[in-house]
């Protein structure tokens, strides 16, 4: 018998117990197959053995007593009990029992480099900026340099300076011969 039918039918039998204790799974899946014939009967009760053997194999049943036609009476263990509670069906509980939680020894190390990856593309990105405003204002240093070159050059020959914020009065008069007057 396929392993799939035999889990969707353990499923189904989890999800639909009334008792947790003391249960007969021919009993419990006699509604929903209602074996009429014999090759019915049959079947229905090689599929109750394959569950019953599932269950007891992946340790979800525990048999109480002996077995009595073909039957059985069963208690859910706690693995059992946390199956049904889960009510999500016996593959998506194993592998939520595989799935582990991520230890903290494995989470801070990812956070440190997140952190400081983060940082060093920031700092990276600061320099790269720092280099282009430094070499703007070498290039602004440069030009004037070259425009005060070519002011000097212009004046070389005048005596005053250039930059000078006082200025001789155009007529021959100074202060003085102008207070005289």
């Amino acid at each position: 018998m396929e392993e799939k039918v035999v889990i969707e039918n353990f499923d189904f039998l989890i999800k639909n117990l009334k008792a947790k204790n003391g249960f007969s799974i021919n009993n419990e899946l006699f509604d929903k197959f209602e074996p009429k014939s014999s090759s019915e009967r049959e079947y229905f009760f090689e599929l109750c053995d394959e569950i019953r053997e599932f269950g007891i194999s992946n340790g979800y049943l525990l048999k109480l007593g002996k077995r009595a036609n073909n039957s059985g009476y069963f208690n859910l263990t706690e693995k059992g009990l946390e199956l049904k509670k889960f009510g999500k069906g016996n593959q998506k509980f194993v592998k939520k029992l595989k799935s582990k939680p991520l230890d903290w020894y494995k989470v801070i190390p990812i956070v440190l480099t997140v952190v400081f990856g983060s940082l060093n593309l920031y700092q990276n990105n600061e320099i790269s900026e720092l280099k282009d405003n430094l070499n703007k204002k070498q290039s602004q240093i440069d030009s004037c340099s070259a425009e005060l070159n070519q002011i000097k050059a212009i004046h070389k020959g005048d005596t005053e300076n250039p930059f000078s914020t006082t200025s001789k009065p155009k007529s021959g008069n100074t202060e003085t011969e102008y207070a005289q007057k």
